[in-house]
């Protein structure tokens, strides 16, 4: 495991024991940990490697579902950190897949083979 992957699989920890699998998650927590996870994704590239040997994206998903529950659980001081954590994972997600999913326009071929991009002239 690289050095890139060893720090995505350690904040995919913290989200999974500090926010997931918490009895009492702290709001604040949730939003430390995922501004980190925002840090370290702007500054080293998600991969589809490091979201497979670190499972990332879906322990974000479930911290994703457990901010908004307990969003809804909270006393209103609680609400805004809840929903700023939620407006965070939704964006890293977000953020993953498209930097995972290749674009279709540059890949787009023709079925005579040819390519459907102007910029080849």
């Amino acid at each position: 495991m690289t050095a890139c992957e060893k720090m995505y699989a350690s904040l995919a920890k913290s989200l999974l024991d500090d926010i997931v699998n918490a009895t009492e998650p702290s709001a604040e927590r949730a939003v430390d940990i995922l501004a980190a996870l925002h840090k370290e994704s702007n500054s080293k590239p998600m991969t589809v490697s490091i979201l497979k040997n670190t499972k990332i994206g879906k322990y974000l998903t479930k911290a994703a579902k457990s901010c908004n529950r307990h969003k809804g659980r909270s006393t209103s001081d609680d609400k805004d950190e809840w929903d700023e954590a939620l407006k965070t994972a939704e964006a890293l997600l977000s953020d993953f897949r498209d930097a995972t999913t290749p674009s279709k326009k540059k890949n787009a071929v023709n079925k005579d083979g040819t390519s459907d991009d102007k910029d080849e002239w």
